[in-house]
């Protein structure tokens, strides 16, 4: 059941932007670990023991990558659910 891959939407608000993305984690053999994807940030991965470690850090992530966006006034990507088309 390792190699399942699973979508994770958070249903709480914590108040981070992060929040708002749409997550992916699933096992890796290659990498031996959990490996957390970000549907619109396709380039980025993050890697945890657990399920819970690798979309821990894949959240720090996102955010860090949503500060610099901000800081070079560059756009962010919209969120999925909040797209129309």
């Amino acid at each position: 059941m390792k190699n399942k891959i699973k979508t994770i939407r958070k249903d709480d608000d914590t108040g981070s932007p992060a929040e708002e993305y749409l997550y992916t984690v699933n096992w890796s053999e290659d990498d031996e670990a959990y490996l957390a994807r970000v549907a619109e940030f396709p380039s980025l991965t993050a890697h945890g023991d657990s399920r819970k470690s690798a979309l821990s850090s894949m959240h720090q992530v996102v955010n860090a990558v949503l500060k610099d966006l901000a800081v070079s006034n560059e756009p962010t990507p919209q969120p999925l659910d909040h797209r129309t088309e």
